[in-house]
């Protein structure tokens, strides 16, 4: 079994190829990162990432900078301005001619349409190889970053309650 491998990207995703996102560590190329987890089985998840609190009003609830341009996911149209792309799927990472994606258990693909939905916006790629919970527990208590894990919850439940708030805005 592979040992565990983690990736996150977190920032503004770039609006020219190949897929970059600007961190606060520097500009990273998306492909070159995720390269090393091409083959492997991945939980993945990659999401638009609004700042908190959330401005339910503005296109992608603050996670959109196509603003005042036309934005290619729509956040430009009244009813769409506050969608969010969200996906989390498990599978064998792949890259192809047509991009991204994770080949699941039964041979079905899962499209991961990166270069579609993050240019342009304030998101997050995350990316673990999958392994036992014990493994991973130890993996992060040698590290130090057991307590980082822990904090996440309240942050996840923080992410469910703003997606709350602007599915009431939108209606």
């Amino acid at each position: 079994m592979n040992p565990f491998q983690a990736l996150l990207l977190e920032g503004i995703f770039l609006e020219d190829e190949p897929l970059r996102v600007e961190t606060p560590n520097g500009i990273v190329e998306v492909g070159q990162a995720l390269d090393p987890y091409v083959g492997q089985d991945v939980i993945f998840t990659s999401h638009h990432l609004p700042e908190f609190p959330l401005e339910p009003m503005q296109w992608g609830g603050g996670s959109c900078k196509w603003f005042p341009r036309q934005c290619p996911v729509g956040h430009h149209l009244p009813e769409r301005r506050g969608w969010l792309y969200h996906i989390k799927a498990e599978g064998v990472l792949c890259r192809g001619d047509s991009g991204w994606s994770l080949e699941q258990f039964d041979g079905t693909c899962v499209s991961l349409p990166l270069g579609e939905m993050l240019p342009g916006h304030q998101a997050r790629i995350a990316c673990v190889t999958k392994f036992s919970a014990e493994q991973m527990r130890e993996a992060l208590a040698r590290g130090g970053h057991l307590d980082l894990v822990e904090g996440l919850g309240t942050k996840i439940s923080d992410l469910q309650s703003m997606l709350n708030r602007l599915g009431k805005v939108n209606g």
